[in-house]
Parts: C-alpha cells; sequence; structure tokens
C-alpha cells in the first residue's frame, strides 16, 4: 500500500499488474499511478518521448492542438502572456499561440528546464499531453495554481 501521490490519502491499493509494472489505485480520487520504485527516471522518460513525433509544422498536430488553441483564444485578451508547461522538443502550441499574437515562454523539465520560467506568473498556462506523465501531480497541481494569474486560464 502507498499514499496517492493527488490527495495524500494512505491505502492506494493494488489496481493491475501490466507487463511488470503495478498500478495502484487511491480509495478517495481513484487516481490510477505507479508504485514509487517503479517510476522511470529522466533518461528513461527522454528516451521515450524521443519517440514521439510531434513537429510544430505537422498539419495533423496542430489541428489536435487546436482543440485547446482556438477555444483558449477565444477567452484571452489581445497580448495576454502564457507560459507552455511540458512543451516538449518543439514547441508547437507555443508557436501557435505566439502567431495569435500572444507572448509565450515555455518550460519542460527535459527538453526547455529553464526554472526562470516558474518565477513569475502567467495570464494563461497550457498543459498538453502532460498530466499523464507527472511523478507528483498534487505537487504540480499546486505550482500550476501559483503559475496562472488570479482570474487567468488552466488549459489542459
Amino acid at each position: 500500500m502507498s499514499d496517492c501521490r493527488l490527495c495524500g490519502r494512505p491505502g492506494a491499493e493494488l489496481f493491475a499488474s501490466v507487463e511488470g509494472r503495478r498500478y495502484l489505485r487511491c480509495p478517495r480520487c481513484h487516481l490510477t499511478f505507479l508504485g514509487v520504485t517503479q517510476l522511470p527516471d529522466r533518461a528513461d522518460e527522454k528516451a521515450q518521448y524521443d519517440l514521439h513525433r510531434n513537429e510544430p509544422d505537422d498539419p495533423g498536430y496542430r489541428r489536435f492542438l487546436d482543440q485547446l488553441g482556438a477555444p483558449l483564444c477565444e477567452r484571452l485578451s489581445a497580448g495576454d502572456r502564457g507560459l507552455d508547461f511540458g512543451c516538449g522538443p518543439g514547441p508547437a502550441l507555443a508557436r501557435m499561440l505566439e502567431e495569435r499574437g500572444h507572448p509565450m515562454r515555455v518550460y519542460d523539465p527535459i527538453y526547455a528546464p529553464d526554472p526562470a520560467a516558474l518565477d513569475q506568473q502567467y495570464d494563461f498556462v497550457t498543459c498538453t499531453e502532460v498530466l499523464e506523465h507527472l511523478h507528483w501531480p498534487e505537487r504540480e497541481w499546486r505550482r500550476f495554481a501559483e503559475l496562472v494569474k488570479p482570474g487567468g486560464w488552466l488549459g489542459v
């Protein structure tokens, strides 16, 4: 048994074993997660992410990201500043939002590990294809709340 890494409740129990990985489930919030000892290290994560082909100029990938980008832009004011958290090696969404007039910063613990990007607040923060990879989601949700200005937007 283990404490939930989202809500902190003790007593997460085995949910499933898949390919040698033991997934736990929290009885309170129902987060399903790997035990701490089975989390990939940074090198293994990077090796897996390097297999992804999410190119900023790929029309299909841009359409996929625009499912967040378009409705978000409808809610933003001209010049609102944003952060693309977990941007990956090719920050496509950040580029798309800049094309629409929104100054962007990027942060990714592997590809753009700029801690200065996390030392300010933004009118909006985007976080696409990231949440399922967070090792400590409760910590990151607190960080998101600190990064977004009051009345701002978190787009996931």
